[in-house]
């Protein structure tokens, strides 16, 4: 059986930091500097706009989403 390949999201520049958390695809797009959620049944939810560019995301324990500034070097 050949693998077959499907395109199921399109339309962003650089995803980076694709982390599933609580049932969801999270992931940013350091071209445009968003970071989004995306459960598997629907299109992406943008979830913030990052000033510089979005470059990295991680979860704190408690659930809190931290999100890293590529240009502007703060979380």
């Amino acid at each position: 059986m050949k693998p077959k390949a499907a395109v199921v999201l399109d339309g962003f520049g650089v995803l980076e930091s694709l982390r599933w958390q609580d049932d969801s695809l999270w992931f940013c797009d350091m071209a445009h500097g968003t970071v989004h959620r995306w459960d598997t049944r629907g299109r992406p939810e943008k979830v913030v706009d990052v000033p510089g560019r979005a470059g990295g995301i991680g979860f704190l324990p408690d659930g809190r989403m931290l999100v890293v500034s590529m240009e502007g070097l703060c979380v």
